[in-house]
């Protein structure tokens, strides 16, 4: 069943079939940012000097020069993108409102085309082949970014008797171009073949990748599980090579080269299906770059998975090094993994969360705040970390034209680089002894006002900072005699330069909506500090004076964070901290 609706483009003065660009946004005063932009989605692609974001409410295309929004496709009331692919000048998208109920799944939906510089409606045809199968999407999910390349949308397709095929569509067209059966594919020994819920990353979504040249898929055939090389173009295989039989976990690709991961050894492939490395690889949440004949390789969720330099030419590792923060041995969602790659001149540039914190990386007021870029030199490993005046959770990043470009949230924010591929300007922390003691910054004399009789003792946690500690706590645990906590302070940042840690404040400020585009940030409070918001709720304060960013989280209601916040401002600024 469909509908034909109407695409919504979100342009001030346009038309669906005339969309104006919007005027780029204003360069923000921040030390080391060329723009920032707000960019709502749960998906992100650089093509062609372009960044489009995907989300279940639209896709929208910005310019990566100059952060100016070219174009917005909204998904129609009522409906949610649930795919969508860029390539060939193209954008693919498929909406629909699926309903799922006890007897049955009812699905309205729509498959268009738009020019990738205009938005501009290309193609509005029945395509269900660019549906995500139920298989392996959520219904409230955010939507699959499908392979693409060379003008071709690569996708796994199903047919009535539940055989897999590959299936390419030309973007800008609708067409369909190629049509592969995996089931009865008879080729260099491997016959019988599906690609299945077995053979699906931990998110749900198929095992296929493509670049300009090369499309690859996992499968499980009757002789073994095999990775298959075909020709976006026409969909023809050109290689098969067989990995180890255990569950795939991951496939990657970039610049040709292959990874996949597995429960078990994981493999690397060359453009061509040579296997150059089987061995340990991050199973899971994997990370790679490609800079000349080495492959990088690393994770953000194993406890001990290695930041892996792999020889493209010679095969084996060329070097294996502990991942940045060893401080932090567990699991951690902020600083103990990259969240992304990608090259920059003759290095990688890791996206890792945070340069620092304490050991117990399970809460929020464990981590530094701002993100840190990792300079990876390819042949040995050596790291040079530059932290940004930006913070969020690092959630995905590329370089185009002399700029890196680093989300935080739904937030895009453009970085200069310099001629070589570094970073211009990096937010300095200040020297370790300038950093303040948070069991320090409510006095004696306050404690006792607060909790006649009682004032609790300040506990300290130590920290870090790019794995050299810091002579200081940066969390205190203000613990009452019952071993309660009614008060906590922790120090987020401390910059050499002021400027730098109002930029990352107000980064901070920004993150603080989330990725809801449609959330504001958190509310600013006045007569604290340069500048201060709520946290989440009542109980917490972030505050920014001078070089210094500090948060006051309170758990005793006759004595709120508010109130704990003026304090340490008071503190902070007599200690010179204005």
């Amino acid at each position: 069943m469909r509908t034909v609706l109407a695409c919504l483009l979100l342009v001030a003065g346009c038309t669906a079939d005339t969309p104006a660009p919007s005027e780029a946004p204003k360069p923000p005063p921040t030390p080391g940012l060329a723009w920032r932009t707000k960019v709502p989605g749960n998906g992100y692609a650089l093509v062609d000097g372009t960044v489009f974001a995907g989300s279940q409410g639209g896709v929208t295309a910005v310019e990566a020069k100059t952060g100016r929004t070219m174009w917005r496709f909204e998904s129609p009331e009522g409906m949610n993108v649930v795919s969508w692919a860029v390539t060939g000048r193209a954008v693919t998208v498929a909406v629909d409102a699926t309903k799922v109920t006890e007897l049955d799944v009812e699905a309205d939906w729509q498959t268009i085309g738009l020019d990738a510089a205009t938005g501009g409606r290309l193609w509005d045809i029945d395509r269900e082949e660019l549906l995500p199968s139920l298989d392996y999407f959520a219904v409230e999910g955010p939507p699959v970014h499908l392979a693409a390349s060379a003008g071709i949308v690569i996708t796994p397709w199903y047919d009535d008797n539940g055989d897999s095929e590959l299936v390419g569509v030309e973007a800008r067209t609708g067409a369909i171009a190629w049509s592969t059966s995996l089931a009865e594919l008879d080729f260099a020994g491997f016959s019988g073949c599906l690609v299945t819920v077995s053979d699906l990353t931990l998110e749900d979504l198929p095992l296929v990748v493509a670049d300009d040249t090369l499309a690859a898929v996992v499968a499980r055939c009757a002789q073994g599980r095999v990775v298959f090389g075909f020709d976006p173009r026409t969909g023809e295989p050109k290689w098969a090579t067989p990995i180890p039989p255990e569950q795939p976990g991951y496939l990657l690709m970039d610049h040709g080269v292959l990874v996949v991961t597995q429960f078990g050894p994981g493999t690397v492939l060359a453009a061509d299906g040579r296997v150059v490395y089987t061995g340990h690889l991050p199973p899971e949440q994997p990370v790679m770059a490609v800079v000349g004949d080495t492959v990088v390789v690393s994770g953000m969720a194993g406890t001990d998975d290695p930041l892996l330099g792999i020889d493209l030419r010679g095969g084996g590792v060329r070097w294996s090094l502990p991942r940045p923060s060893g401080d932090l041995p567990t699991n951690n969602l902020r600083r103990n993994g990259y969240r992304a790659m990608t090259a920059s001149g003759d290095a990688v540039l890791g996206y890792r969360s945070s340069p620092g914190g304490t050991p117990d990386g399970l809460f929020l007021w464990a981590n530094l705040l701002p993100v840190v870029v990792d300079s990876i030199d390819p042949a040995t490993g050596t790291i040079r970390s530059t932290p940004l005046t930006v913070t969020g959770l690092g959630e995905w990043f590329a370089v185009a034209d002399g700029t890196l470009l680093a989300l935080t949230g739904n937030v895009l924010n453009a970085v200069p680089l310099t001629a070589g591929g570094a970073i211009e300007h990096t937010n300095a922390a200040a020297p370790i002894d300038r950093w303040p003691d948070p069991c320090e910054l409510l006095p004696a004399e306050q404690l006792e006002q607060w909790w006649p009789g009682r004032p609790p003792k300040p506990v300290g946690t130590p920290g870090t900072l790019l794995s050299q500690p810091l002579p200081h706590p940066i969390h205190c645990s203000y613990t009452d005699l019952d071993g309660s906590v009614p008060a906590m302070i922790t120090v987020d940042w401390t910059a050499a330069d002021p400027q730098d840690a109002a930029a990352l404040a107000t980064s901070a400020h920004l993150a603080s909506a989330g990725l809801n585009a449609d959330v504001e940030p958190k509310p600013l409070v006045p007569d604290i500090g340069t500048w201060a918001m709520r946290g989440n709720g009542e109980d917490s304060i972030t505050l920014h004076t001078g070089t210094v960013i500090v948060s006051a989280y309170s758990w005793d209601p006759a004595v709120p964070a508010v109130q704990l916040a003026k304090a340490v401002t008071a503190e902070l600024q007599a200690l010179g901290y204005r």
